[in-house]
């Protein structure tokens, strides 16, 4: 099981902050990407609710980011994807569903919860524009990655080429096991082992990003496993229906 050819692991230029992990990337001094883990400051289960507003605004403060606001929708595992043009009404629980979102809206953070599937970062150096995606293999099988680069291209006006992604803690391959039926669709991201079969998530998003124009050297991966590590992430896979749910948020900061 090995790492995909399109993937740069980025472990090292992680940072802890509150709890929370940072992500280094070519715009650090002007967009905040991260995610929570079981440290946070002030509870760490993000599951939707009046309680997970409050957490966010606690987030936001920690990271030094007062005022900002944070938006998310009600995930679907499917490939629906929002561009949000205008300031949303502070303290609003969205009810629309969607797995990934966009904005050029400064101070304005995109957030999403996860317990296995991958959050996955896009950056614009340039424009400043960014977005995230909630990818699992639904959301993968359905083209969530193929509807947040053909939105993100015609809502910014800029090329494929110049997007930096970023993918997040997820579930890895080791401890992915699945039904024989994702050869199928998944193809060489199925590996089988003493007959069974595991699924390269992160691998599988890669390649798919690559095949749709991003460049090689511009896909990143955090290479951090949910299902491992357990005194950081919940995992639905380890955990069951249960399992929390981190926050993972991106913002630009001007």
């Amino acid at each position: 099981m090995s790492q995909s050819p399109f993937l740069k692991t980025i472990s090292p230029h992680l940072k802890n902050h509150n709890g929370c992990l940072i992500f280094r990337t070519s715009l650090d001094d002007h967009v905040l990407a991260g995610i929570t883990t079981k440290q946070v400051t002030g509870g760490s289960d993000f599951s939707s609710g009046e309680a997970a507003l409050q957490k966010e605004s606690r987030l936001l403060s920690g990271l030094g980011l007062p005022g900002a606001l944070l938006v998310r929708f009600q995930q679907v595992h499917g490939c629906e994807v929002k561009n949000i043009s205008e300031r949303p009404h502070p303290n609003q629980i969205s009810h629309e569903k969607a797995d990934g979102s966009m904005t050029s809206l400064p101070r304005l953070a995109l957030g999403i919860l996860t317990a296995d599937c991958a959050p996955v970062f896009f950056l614009h150096p340039r424009s400043r524009t960014i977005g995230i995606a909630h990818a699992g293999w639904r959301g993968a099988r359905a083209g969530i990655m193929e509807v947040m680069l053909k939105k993100y291209v015609h809502h910014f006006k800029i090329p494929v080429a110049e997007i930096e992604v970023l993918i997040g803690p997820c579930i890895r391959q080791a401890h992915y096991e699945v039904g024989q039926e994702f050869e199928s669709f998944f193809g060489g991201h199925v590996a089988r082992k003493d007959g069974q079969y595991f699924f390269d998530l992160p691998g599988w998003i890669a390649g798919e990003l690559a095949r749709l124009g991003v460049r090689r050297g511009q896909i990143l991966d955090c290479g951090l496993c949910t299902y491992e590590q357990s005194d950081r992430f919940y995992s639905h896979r380890r955990e069951g229906a249960a399992a929390g749910r981190m926050l993972s948020f991106i913002i630009a900061l001007s």
